[in-house]
């Protein structure tokens, strides 16, 4: 065989081989990675418009938020009796040092007139001296018991107090957080929830705040607050908040876009065109009818607020959301 047949046999084979390997079937791997490139990324679903209008729906847009950063501890509403005993036996010893300090004032006038002798002189300063002496008592253990910075200063402001706590018109409260998380400073506000609330719940306010000695039974820093109305019982267990001074900027989750999956809370995001796509939430931040999420989302980012978990099914399963549609 010449050269040049041998070249016209070895082109024609070259030919062949390139048409049967555009013939052959895909090698492994080869069909699955063009059916991936089909299919949508993790945690997005895509449907038609016909689909969306059965599976009915709805979104809502994001609003731009903000939230003051808080430190979470325990409070108890303190019963009513412990600060009315303490606050009696200050009156007692008030009303005993104003009758003695009178009494002493009488004998000393009786005496430079010579109508008293000395002994009464001297027992008019004992008692004057004793009764001083357990009026500071009573101040000493009002202050161990209710902090030295309380808001009654006089009788009158501390029967003001007692009144309104005795009507239900106010409810006195102490509240301990982790010594490192709030400061040395007072918290610029504190918040206290019951423990059976409801997420998202808003919480009561405190009117004024001041510092508590240590609680024995909770290791941390403690304070009293005053919060008006009848919202917590005394002796209840509550849940309370201070404000640390911080703020972050975020978007509010509506609670109606939630959806559990995987031990998760997620939403689903409108990204236009039939697809949603399934971002987690995060749920420590309630706030109003929702949550505050400080990543993740854009302010003017829609979401799914009606159906979020037939679209989460139709993710799951979409061969099964077809058969259910049909």
């Amino acid at each position: 065989m010449s050269v040049r047949v041998a070249l016209i046999w070895g082109a024609a084979a070259a030919c062949l081989s390139v048409l049967s390997a555009c013939g052959a079937p895909p090698q492994d791997g080869e069909g699955d990675v063009e059916e991936a490139a089909a299919k949508p990324p993790a945690h997005h679903v895509v449907v038609t418009a016909e689909q969306r209008k059965r599976l009915g729906v709805r979104v809502t847009a994001l609003a731009a938020a903000t939230y003051e950063e808080q430190v979470q501890g325990f409070g108890v509403a303190v019963r009513f009796d412990e600060l009315a005993q303490a606050a009696a036996e200050v009156e007692t010893a008030q009303a005993a040092a104003r009758q003695s300090a009178s009494a002493l004032t009488r004998a000393k006038r009786l005496n430079d007139a010579h109508y008293a002798s000395g002994e009464v002189l001297d027992a008019a300063q004992k008692q004057a001296a004793t009764d001083e002496a357990q009026l500071a008592l009573a101040q000493r253990k009002e202050s161990v018991t209710f902090g030295r910075d309380a808001p009654w200063r006089t009788s009158a402001e501390r029967q003001a107090v007692l009144a309104k706590l005795a009507r239900g018109e106010m409810s006195l409260v102490r509240v301990t957080f982790p010594s490192d998380s709030v400061g040395a400073a007072l918290p610029a506000t504190v918040d206290v929830q019951r423990l059976s609330a409801e997420a998202g719940r808003p919480l009561v306010r405190a009117d004024e705040v001041w510092a508590a000695p240590a609680d024995a039974t909770m290791p941390g820093r403690s304070y009293f607050v005053l919060i008006k109305g009848g919202a917590v019982a005394e002796g209840e267990r509550l849940l309370a908040f201070a404000a640390t001074g911080g703020t972050l900027a975020g978007v509010i989750v509506p609670s109606t876009a939630l959806v559990m999956s995987e031990g998760q809370t997620w939403c689903y995001v409108d990204e236009g065109k039939g697809s949603f796509e399934r971002r987690a939430v995060e749920t420590k931040r309630p706030a109003g009818d929702g949550y505050f999420v400080s990543a993740g989302f854009k302010p003017g980012e829609t979401v799914v607020t009606h159906s979020q978990s037939l679209l989460l099914a139709y993710e799951i399963n979409p061969e099964g959301g077809e058969e259910d549609e049909d």
